[in-house]
């Protein structure tokens, strides 16, 4: 039986088993890519909103089942204080608070104007 040659590899298959790795490796780095856009996507993406109109609606309500006579106790200045306080505890990488004048809709937002104002009036009673 005759020995079997092996023959150097051509310069010619050297390159397409770099090409090959090469395509591989872009693949991988790919997939990893739209993996990560894909979590910081627009579906994972919540908006939060405050609307005036709601807030002052809740205010009214407050002042005529209890027989008060002004927005938030006449503390107005630090009701608005409060909004903005309490407002940015709700944000994170993937979730915006925004004020509005009335209802914005969509998909991924909800209102959050009547627990900010349950909290706005208990901070208000404590202090």
């Amino acid at each position: 039986m005759e020995a079997m040659k092996t023959e150097p590899k051509t310069q010619q298959q050297a390159m397409s088993n770099k090409e090959y790795w090469t395509i591989v490796i872009c693949l991988l780095l790919g997939f990893a890519m739209g993996y990560f856009f894909k979590s910081q996507s627009m579906d994972n993406f919540n908006i939060l909103y405050i609307a005036k109109d709601e807030l002052i609606k809740l205010e009214q309500e407050r002042i005529n089942k209890s027989g008060g006579q002004d927005l938030f106790f006449g503390e107005l200045d630090k009701a608005i204080d409060l909004t903005n306080e309490i407002a940015t505890g709700y944000e994170s990488a993937n979730t915006k608070v925004v004020f509005s004048l009335g209802v914005v809709s969509g998909s991924g937002t909800r209102s959050i104007a009547k627990e900010i104002h349950q909290e706005i009036i208990e901070r208000l009673v404590n202090e």
